[in-house]
């Protein structure tokens, strides 16, 4: 289950490279062209980026469970390396895009977990020693996501960029 990014199947070193360097130029344009389109194109970006993930971590799918909340954390920590090894150079640092997808992942996650919640407690499913390793897990991840982004997170996370 590892952080899946869209893009560079199947054509060959060349054609990821090309593709690669013709999104680069794209993020050149787009930052020209303002606010709005830029948001347009992080919007794009995080939902390519995160199709897998709302898949395999699906509420009601196999990896929706509050038991593998540490695991959908593994994923996104995946998913930053991925980012740093293959866009790093891509996107215009300005933009913040690791800090982007941390956020716009823990919007996603915040979401499906605030529906196994709510689903195990109409089920009157919820077990104690679940609750509180998932609890402790996020709380580790956070304090991980404010040690690598801290306040930058918070700006993005109050703006009016919406994904999700």
């Amino acid at each position: 289950e590892g952080g899946g990014e869209g893009g560079g199947e199947g054509g060959g070193a060349a054609s990821s490279a090309h593709a690669l360097e013709q999104l680069g130029d794209a993020c050149a344009a787009v930052d020209a062209l303002g606010d709005n389109v830029r948001r347009e194109m992080l919007a794009w970006f995080c939902n390519l980026t995160f199709a897998p993930y709302r898949h395999i971590f699906h509420p009601y799918g196999d990896g929706g469970s509050l038991e593998r909340t540490e695991v959908r954390y593994t994923w996104l920590r995946q998913a930053l390396k991925k980012y740093a090894a293959r866009y790093a150079g891509v996107f215009p640092a300005s933009w913040q895009m690791p800090c982007v997808l941390a956020v716009e992942f823990c919007k996603i996650t915040r979401m499906h977990l605030a529906e196994i919640l709510q689903e195990a407690g109409r089920a009157h499913s919820l077990q104690v020693a679940v609750l509180t390793h998932a609890l402790v897990k996020t709380i580790d991840f956070e304090t991980e996501m404010h040690r690598l982004f801290g306040p930058t997170a918070a700006r993005i996370a109050s703006s009016d960029f919406q994904i999700v």
